[in-house]
């Protein structure tokens, strides 16, 4: 009942917010910030809850967020963006390591969740929208 509920949320937000999405350029790309942010936070979270290494929570947080759209790009036979000059697992270890300040309790734990999924989708789409790269090894 409760995956029902949700479902019928996330339609009803997609159908209502139509126009919105008619502005972005590129849709995909923005849902994939948005997901990078969320796999990120959510991989950290349950890695360390489960285990409580921090080194763990951060690999475990960063590979869970790359992860989906490496397969993503795979299927589409694309290069991965985490093997592109693109700022990607970059955004997604930012996300990461805020979100372990808060499990460790730096930082107030339920902000954490929301600043670490706010900060990796913001880095990714400034990368985006600004054409920001990391820099090249020339051989």
């Amino acid at each position: 009942m409760e995956y029902l509920v949700l479902v019928t949320i996330a339609v009803i937000l997609t159908a209502s917010s139509r126009k919105i999405l008619r502005i972005l350029t590129e849709p995909a790309l923005f849902f994939d910030a948005v997901g990078l942010g969320f796999f990120a936070a959510f991989g950290v979270h349950k890695s360390y809850s489960l285990y409580g290494n921090t080194e763990l929570a951060i690999f475990l947080g960063c590979i869970s967020a790359v992860g989906g759209g490496a397969l993503r790009d795979i299927f589409l036979r694309r290069v991965p963006a985490i093997f592109t000059k693109e700022i990607y697992a970059s955004a997604a270890l930012a996300g990461a390591v805020i979100q372990l300040a808060g499990e460790v309790g730096y930082i107030n734990k339920n902000y954490s969740l929301w600043f670490a999924i706010g900060t990796c989708t913001l880095i990714r789409l400034l990368a985006i929208r600004f054409k920001l790269n990391l820099p090249r090894i020339h051989p």
